[in-house]
This record gives C-alpha cells, sequence and structure tokens, in this order.
C-alpha cells in the first residue's frame, strides 16, 4: 500500500512520465487492485488477511464435451448490472485487464466499471488456430471453442450475474485472430471485438482476405473493432496495415474500425498498453465535460442520457460525480448555484442516503476554508431534506 501511495505522490508532483516502463506500470497497476477496499476480505483465523479479486470455477462445456475453467471478478456494488468483458489467454491476461478497468473507471470516470471474465486456455493453438495449413483441414475444435465462448459461456454469465447488454472479447496473437473470426461468424455475440497483434500472417494472410471479405456483408446493427500492432518487424507492421487499408477500402458497413501501433512495445507487451487505449477509445466521450458540469444536474442527465442511448442500457450519473460539483457550486455562489446546489443534494440522497454524511463533511470542509456562505447554502438544502440530522440543530 506503501508503494502506491509513494507512487501517487510522486506522479502528483513530477506529473505522469511521456512513457512510462511497462514493468513499473504492470506492478502499479496490480498493486491498486490487490489493495483496493473492494477486493479486501479479512479472514476469519486471527492475524491473516485474504485478497479476493474474484473467484475461479469451473463450467462444463457440452459443445466441447469438457469442463473449462474460468475467472471471473465482479465489483463490489451487487446492486447494479454491469458490462461484460470476456478476456481470451484469461491465466495472462485477466490481472492487468482488471487492474486497467478499475482504475479507468473508479478513479477516472473514463469508462464504466465492468464484470471481468478471463477464460483460462487449455491449449492455446488447438482452441484458437482456424485451420491446419499443412493440408488445409480445418481446425473443428476451433469451431467449438467458439461456441462454449460466444454462446455457453454468455448464456452461463448471463444467468449467474447482473449484467448489461453489452459485450467485448479481447484476443492477443492467435486469439486476436479468433476475436476476429468471431465477428465474422458470430456477429451479434459481441459489441465490441479487440485484436491485439492478431496472427494476419496465418495461413499465408488467407485468414486475413476471408475476413476482410466477410465484412461486406456485414449490415446489422453497429459493432466497434479495434487492431493493433506492436513493433514485431516490417513483416507484422506491412500486414497491419494492409489490413487497415483493405478493411477500410471494402467497408461499407456499421462496423467501426478503430486502429494503432505500439512501436515501443513487444508482441508479448502490448496488450497492457493495448486494453488502456482500446477501453478509452471505445467509450471516447463518457466522462462529462465542462458544459455538462457547468449545468449541474442537467447537464448530467442529458449526457447520461445520450451513453445510455449510444451503448443501449441505462447509464446512471456516478454519485461520486456529484459531492465534488456540489462543492464546486456552494464556493463559488454564482448566479443560479443555489438553485444547483438543492438539485444535485436531492438527487443524490434520494439514491444514497450514505451521502448524508458525505454532504455533513462537505460542508465542514466549506467552512474550514472559509466559504460560510456556500456552507449556509449546502446546510440548507440538507436540512430540507433531512431536518432530523443533527447538523440541523445549529
Amino acid at each position: 500500500i506503501n508503494l502506491v501511495l509513494g507512487l501517487v505522490q510522486h506522479l502528483r508532483k513530477t506529473g505522469p512520465p511521456a512513457i512510462m516502463k511497462p514493468d513499473l506500470l504492470t506492478i502499479a497497476a496490480i498493486l491498486v487492485v490487490l489493495f483496493h477496499p473492494t477486493y479486501v476480505a479479512f479472514a476469519n483465523d486471527a492475524g491473516t488477511d485474504e485478497i479476493n479479486i474474484g473467484i475461479r470455477y469451473e463450467i462444463n462445456s457440452k459443445a466441447l464435451g469438457e469442463s473449462r475453467e474460468i475467472l471471473v471478478s465482479v465489483p463490489g456494488d451487487r446492486s447494479r448490472s454491469y458490462p461484460v468483458i470476456y478476456v481470451l489467454n484469461g491465466d495472462a491476461e485477466f490481472l492487468h485487464t482488471l487492474a486497467t478497468i478499475q482504475h479507468l473507471a473508479r478513479n477516472a470516470n473514463k469508462i464504466p466499471d465492468f464484470i471481468v471474465v478471463g477464460v483460462v486456455s487449455k491449449d492455446g493453438a488447438k482452441e484458437t488456430r482456424p485451420n491446419f495449413p499443412a493440408d488445409g483441414r480445418k481446425n473443428e475444435y476451433e469451431s467449438l471453442f467458439r461456441q462454449f465462448v460466444a454462446k455457453e459461456l454468455v448464456d452461463h454469465i448471463d444467468s449467474s450475474y447482473n449484467t448489461h447488454p453489452f459485450r467485448v472479447l479481447v484476443g492477443h496473437s492467435l486469439s486476436g485472430l479468433f476475436a476476429l473470426n468471431t465477428l465474422r461468424s458470430e456477429f451479434d455475440s459481441f459489441d465490441a471485438y479487440f485484436a491485439f497483434s492478431p496472427a494476419l500472417w496465418w495461413d499465408d494472410g488467407a485468414e486475413a482476405d476471408t475476413i476482410l471479405r466477410s465484412i461486406s456483408s456485414k449490415r446489422a446493427n453497429a459493432r466497434t473493432v479495434v487492431v493493433t500492432v506492436a513493433n514485431e518487424g516490417d513483416d507484422s507492421t506491412g500486414q497491419h496495415r494492409n489490413f487497415v487499408d483493405e478493411w477500410q477500402r471494402a467497408s461499407t458497413t456499421t462496423i467501426k474500425l478503430f486502429e494503432t501501433a505500439f512501436p515501443d512495445e513487444s508482441h508479448s507487451s502490448t496488450t497492457l498498453p493495448a486494453i488502456n487505449w482500446s477501453l478509452q477509445r471505445l467509450f471516447l466521450g463518457w466522462r462529462p465535460g465542462p458544459d455538462a458540469y457547468r449545468l449541474g444536474l442537467a447537464g448530467l442527465e442529458k449526457h447520461y442520457s445520450d451513453l445510455s442511448e449510444r451503448f443501449g442500457w441505462a447509464v446512471e450519473i456516478p454519485l461520486d460525480d456529484i459531492l465534488p460539483l456540489v462543492f464546486e457550486f456552494a464556493r463559488r455562489g454564482n448566479e443560479g448555484d443555489d438553485s444547483r446546489v438543492y438539485e444535485l443534494i436531492e438527487h443524490a440522497v434520494t439514491r444514497d442516503q450514505e451521502m448524508y454524511d458525505e454532504f455533513v463533511e462537505m460542508i465542514g470542509a466549506l467552512e474550514i476554508q472559509g466559504h460560510s456562505a456556500g456552507a449556509s447554502i449546502a446546510r440548507k438544502a440538507l436540512c430540507d431534506s433531512n431536518p432530523s440530522l443533527q447538523i440541523c440543530s445549529r
């Protein structure tokens, strides 16, 4: 914990470096996850702590005729529903994906929070290679594995957890090619497909050509595809560029393609910056802008209503956004700010009674900083909502 706090203090003083070394970024991200209060559970034995970031268990697959291991992490508030991100090669990619999502969602409000599902690999090549180039045979196991991931696993997660109807599939290397082929054959199973350094070279590029030919026939609801490449040599960079160029020339569909390169990353290190970039690109505009904040509750309601329409589920105003906004309106006391304070406080305490205590602390902070008029406005709004509060007896 001290390491995390020390890193935060250092970054506050110096600002983030232009390029943070992947090892340091990974360590910091993992520590944030491990010691986040939501995921720390105290064991019954005195003197021992249990750190819990999720669960690992097996489910039976009828398609594969075997049990498969999965990793699942659900945000702390189980009363809410969440979109789901499915991470292939979950044993290697689950932890840093979870850490990235927690940081972007809870610390920065740049994306929604997610249920994170890791699919633990038994044999990555067997599961994700589409065919056997030596003799042209189709890999039947890959098709069955896709049925497990896109149908059985999705149905299991939807029936077991409180989910939104928005899903993301993430794959790297051969699993990235598998994600693109899932877009081709199971178009409606996921809303976004992330392919990090996908194996576009497979079968001398024949599989990539098949994917490109298929996209012109996809005219259903909009989907988003992200394709990235690392510093993997001129051949990989050229294949990536050709794939993107051909996609943009051939596509007349509603599928959105985003792409980027990570020249400072290797094939194995690219997944950490790639998941960060991809999530922020997919949810660009998630955080309200200055105009929305300036209008108070009306601005926030409009912003999150637009997000709800864009992504297909009801997006609530985060309560964490309201407290600092009330503080700012109360502190500055411009024309119309009094009514904005009233509206925001009423909205917050109606949704969560615990917000009363947070607003009481905020009023104290206003008084300490010398903003007595603002403190008085906030106190009146709070007491009009709940006259029984101790702060109302002054």
